[in-house]
């Protein structure tokens, strides 16, 4: 504890170590990404696999789709916990036999929302900004340093659990208490390299953004629980650990701008061992991202995706460094899940179902002649695209799932929130969640580019826009004015 107590006290600032601007590891990440998407176009032109160049996609296409299914499977079973949970009755009391206290720390940083947002959801937690590491130093100095504050001392249990969250986002009535009931389920050793994180679900005045916004918003959430808490490949905005992991780990890093998507990394290497993810069994909003029109929606909206795509590089990047400073199942598990879900998921797997399926067999005939579009299966192209029509028909049925998971949790969202987009804009944002992750993909694809030829100078933390989110004006007086 007194280590810890010198170091923070000594903190002066960090000194920036020297980085190559250009030649870095996302280079690698980038080339991969490429690579697979040309794939449709080299694989034909090598003779010794273009016989079987059409099974190749189907087999690519098969394994995209286990994968969607995973992500179903999982995003029901967090579901029904989300669902079941309601219903629990918390006891800490029962739980908590050697009578330690427990005191949360919560990040409350701000980016620039509107002031009508940050007091309209200021009673719920709100926002964590670039500055966080600073900002955890100074608030646990603070409490060392006071008398009355038993943080440190021997003859005190106290237990300390840090939660940071975003601004727009509103903490269900009991993720605290879930979050202590959790607690003290695992052991003391599983709680030095565990991280709890809530649902998280865009669901704020998500039935009035245009469909690309919503469609997004509900892939994000689905994803989250599909593949992000039950793979462990990263936290996201609203997440709680134990102070000894986050001083241990360094707090998080003060100058890569996805700070929590590095975190996970980055406690791991502190532990020198795999950090869990836990699920809070209670779902916490978030606002999407808007604008005051359409154009402005659209640009923001790509805004985003453009900061979380270079942000996932950087990422890349950072973990590509430490790789060997984690055992080597741990480092090789967590690339592939890392490379799956923000290489091969996000930004490719909608445009290689659609490049594939159209250029893999136009290039075999450009090369063999119109009877040369066969393989070892298909007789002939027109089987092969029958199965990838059928294969499109599938991913909608994956789609359906994603509305159906929101639909089943909104009854636990906190202060009763509900989407209350129509049936017609709901069948429409259905048919148009193809198209909306299919230009997901493609503006990835840019920002990777981007990425690839501008170097680290184009990483940066340019929040987005959250105008709409802004509740109307009241004529009641501010809570602050009572």
């Amino acid at each position: 504890m007194s280590k810890s107590l010198k170091r923070v006290q000594t903190y002066v600032g960090r000194i920036a170590k020297p980085a190559n601007f250009y030649i870095r590891w996302n280079l690698l990440f980038t080339f991969l990404i490429f690579l697979f998407i040309s794939s449709a176009i080299w694989v034909p032109c090598i003779p010794a696999v273009n016989d079987f160049a059409l099974e190749i996609v189907t087999i690519v296409c098969i394994i995209l789709h286990l994968l969607w299914a995973i992500a179903v499977f999982n995003a029901l079973r967090y579901t029904y916990r989300l669902r079941k949970f309601a219903h629990h009755k918390i006891d800490l009391d029962k739980l908590n036999t050697d009578f330690v206290t427990v005191k949360h720390v919560v990040g409350l940083c701000i980016y620039k929302e509107p002031q009508a947002l940050i007091m309209d959801t200021i009673d719920s937690i709100a926002r964590k900004c670039s500055n966080f590491n600073y900002a955890s130093r100074q608030a646990i100095k603070i409490l060392r340093r006071d008398k009355d504050y038993p943080l440190g001392r021997k003859d005190k249990k106290v237990e300390v659990l840090v939660t940071t969250g975003d601004c727009d986002s509103i903490f269900g009535e009991r993720y605290f208490d879930a979050l202590e009931e959790d607690y003290w389920k695992i052991s003391p050793e599983q709680r030095t390299y565990t991280v709890w994180q809530s649902p998280l679900f865009y669901c704020m005045n998500l039935d009035k953004s245009p469909f690309f916004v919503r469609v997004t918003g509900l892939l994000r959430a689905f994803f989250m629980i599909g593949y992000l808490i039950p793979w462990n490949i990263n936290t996201m905005s609203i997440f709680s650990l134990t102070l000894k992991l986050l001083e241990d780990g360094e707090y998080t890093h003060p100058s890569y701008q996805m700070d929590d998507i590095i975190a996970l990394i980055r406690w791991s290497l502190a532990v020198r061992r795999r950090c869990v993810i836990r699920a809070i069994p209670v779902a916490t909003l978030s606002g999407p991202t808007s604008g005051k029109n359409y154009c402005d929606e659209w640009y923001e909206w790509a805004r985003q995706i453009r900061r979380w795509t270079i942000g996932a590089a950087e990422v890349f990047h950072y973990f590509a460094i430490k790789f060997f400073r984690l055992p080597a199942m741990v480092s090789f598990s967590f690339a592939c899940k890392f490379v799956f879900y923000y290489g091969f998921l996000l930004c490719i797997a909608s445009v290689y179902t659609i490049v594939a399926p159209s250029v893999t067999p136009a290039m075999l005939e450009a090369i063999k002649g119109k009877e040369g579009v066969k393989g070892l299966v298909y007789p002939n192209g027109t089987v092969f695209m029958i199965v990838m029509l059928s294969f499109l028909g599938l991913q909608y049925f994956w789609f359906f799932c994603v509305f159906l998971v929101s639909y089943l949790c909104q009854p636990v969202f906190p202060n009763k929130t509900k989407d209350k987009t129509g049936i017609i804009r709901n069948i429409f944002h259905f048919i148009m969640t193809w198209p909306t992750i299919t230009m997901y993909c493609v503006v990835e694809l840019v920002a990777f580019l981007e990425v690839t030829v501008r170097g680290k100078a184009v990483c940066s933390h340019n929040a987005s826009k959250k105008d709409n989110l802004v509740a109307p004006v009241s004529n009641v007086p501010d809570r602050f004015e009572v």
